[in-house]
C-alpha cells in the first residue's frame, strides 16, 4: 500500500502541485521496475533516487522560502532569531539548506543521522552528470545507485517530508497531500 503524506507544510502550492507530478512519474518508474528482472531492476534505481532527491530537496527549500517570505503567519517551531538570521542568506543551493537545517535543528537533532543521509542524496542527485568531473562517489554507476541506496532515498524522502509535516504543518494543506508508491519505511517521528 502506497504511504500518503498530507503536505499542509507547503506554503508555495505551485510547487507542491510540481512536487506531485514528479511524484507521478516516480510512481510509474516505481511499479515498472517491480515487474522487471535483476538488471531491469538497476536500471531504475538511478531514476528512482533522482526524484527521491529532488522531491525532498523542493520541500526542504519551500520550508526556508516560508521561512524568509512568509513573515506575517510565520513557521510555528522556528525561533524568530533562526528566521531572522535566514532571511539575511539569500542561498537555495541544496547543500546550504541541509547544513542551516542541521546547524539550526530544523529536522532534528545536531547529530541525527539524518543529516548524513541527506548529504548522500545530494551527492547522488548530483551524480545526474554521467561524466562525474568533480569524482562524486564511486566511478561505476552500478556502484553508486544501489539497492541499498533506493532504499536510503525512499525512507529519507519519506522522513523528511513526514517531518515537516508533524513539526512545521500550516493550518490548511494546499496541495491534498503526496502518495509516495512504497509501503511505508517510517513509523515514528520525533
Amino acid at each position: 500500500m502506497p504511504t500518503h503524506i498530507p503536505t499542509s507544510f507547503c506554503g508555495a502550492f505551485l510547487l507542491g502541485d510540481n512536487v506531485n507530478e514528479n511524484v507521478e512519474t516516480l510512481t510509474i518508474i516505481y511499479n515498472h521496475q517491480l515487474t522487471l528482472d535483476v538488471a531491469g531492476q538497476r536500471a531504475m534505481r538511478k531514476p528512482i533516487i533522482l526524484l527521491c532527491a529532488s522531491i525532498t530537496e523542493a520541500f526542504m527549500y519551500d520550508l526556508v522560502y516560508r521561512i524568509r517570505y512568509f513573515t506575517r503567519e510565520g513557521v510555528a517551531g522556528i525561533p524568530d532569531a533562526i528566521a531572522t538570521y535566514l532571511r539575511g542568506v539569500p542561498n537555495d543551493d541544496f547543500s546550504f539548506v541541509i547544513d542551516q537545517c542541521k546547524k539550526h535543528e530544523i529536522i532534528g537533532k545536531k547529530n541525527d543521522p539524518i543529516y548524513n543521509d541527506l548529504r548522500l542524496m545530494r551527492d547522488l542527485r548530483n551524480r545526474i552528470h554521467i561524466q562525474n568531473v568533480k569524482n562524486i562517489l564511486e566511478q561505476r554507476e552500478h556502484n553508486v545507485f544501489t539497492r541499498d541506496r533506493q532504499l536510503l532515498s525512499e525512507k529519507t524522502t519519506e522522513y523528511v517530508l513526514k517531518y515537516l509535516e508533524k513539526n512545521y504543518s500550516r493550518t490548511f494543506d494546499a496541495v491534498g497531500g503526496v502518495t509516495l508508491p512504497w509501503e511505508p519505511h517510517v513509523a515514528h517521528i520525533p
